[in-house]
């Protein structure tokens, strides 16, 4: 039946501090390497993106790297052993090689959260509602994630602080953002998303998307194609005035090592999904460097935020 968990993702009949050898034998590591950028034809980067307690706004010349290990139970982190090592790009398509900030964490004893806030095009202020929404998240979802009731009035009380924030000055009426992104626990993976900005798994040469776009599909008999359009059916924000969404929620055992991708449409709507799961290897920084550059070559038509994971047994 599998391992139950409480809000915060422990797992139930444990109290911190005690002991649940069959877990922390082998505990969960967690491989990052991530993203963002404004793209080619964009003025400023309207994208946010979130590691944990790391959150990135701005446009970045290289992508941050990290490793976690992620524990079963709570005990004292005498003993850290995240690394960073931020990666110094081959220089193509504009980007320099120079060093940005990198995630920084150590031994967790909580879920680890990673998501993408997209702010929404032709709406005031898409900087400050993604830059909102990824700051409350990845300080609220942590606590929730354990259950699907839970991470869903998390998400839903976002959406109406942001409202809220968006009426408290006129230009900011009606901002609003995307949100995707992953709570890895001990034994699974939690994925959510509004909007569409996606999340996929990608194994063994297979790209599956697991999130669920907001977005409406029109079927043209005459050229026998369904067309994606622009629109969003939900969104965080957005709107002058309460609005209910419903987010998508999806559980997935961790079965192995397995590499998912949280990315923008800045990704996806430029580079398709052979050219995608050709590029990520066992290298996530050269991975996600590999993503931008074919996503740039293709024009860059809109910001870029790319966030890979892997996750594994440790020994």
């Amino acid at each position: 039946t599998g391992t139950s968990y409480c809000d915060s993702g422990c797992p139930r009949g444990l109290e911190h501090g005690q002991q649940d050898t069959e877990h922390v034998e082998k505990p969960m590591l967690v491989r990052i390497a991530a993203f963002t950028h404004q793209g080619r034809q964009r003025r400023r980067n309207e994208d946010c993106i979130a590691v944990g307690d790391w959150i990135r706004h701005g446009p970045m010349t290289a992508a941050a790297v990290s490793t976690h290990t992620l524990l079963s139970i709570a005990q004292p982190d005498d003993n850290p052993v995240a690394l960073d090592a931020p990666l110094a790009p081959r220089g193509g398509m504009g980007v320099r090689a120079e060093r940005c900030n990198a995630v920084t964490q150590s031994s967790i004893d909580r879920p680890l959260i990673a998501l993408i806030a997209d702010g929404m095009g032709g709406h005031p202020a898409g900087d400050v509602a993604s830059r909102f929404a990824a700051e409350r998240l990845a300080s609220d979802l942590p606590h929730v994630c354990g259950s699907d009731g839970a991470l869903r009035k998390a998400l839903q009380r976002v959406n109406r602080e942001l409202i809220a924030e968006a009426r408290t000055e006129p230009a900011r009426i009606a901002m609003g953002t995307t949100i995707a992104g992953v709570a890895v626990l001990p034994e699974e993976v939690v994925v959510f998303n509004i909007g569409d900005s996606r999340v996929y798994r990608a194994d063994e040469g297979v790209l599956e998307q697991v999130s669920i776009d907001d977005v409406p599909h029109y079927y043209i008999p005459v050229l026998g194609v369904e067309l994606r359009t622009g629109e969003l059916t939900q969104h965080l924000g957005g709107v002058p005035y309460e609005m209910p969404i419903e987010p998508h929620i999806v559980r997935l055992p961790i079965a192995g090592a397995q590499t998912w991708l949280i990315c923008s449409d800045g990704l996806y709507d430029m580079v398709d999904d052979e050219t995608i799961v050709t590029a990520i290897s066992d290298d996530l920084a050269a991975s996600v460097q590999a993503l931008f550059d074919a996503a740039m070559r293709a024009g860059g038509a809109d910001n870029i935020s790319i966030i890979l994971l892997r996750t594994e047994r440790g020994d």
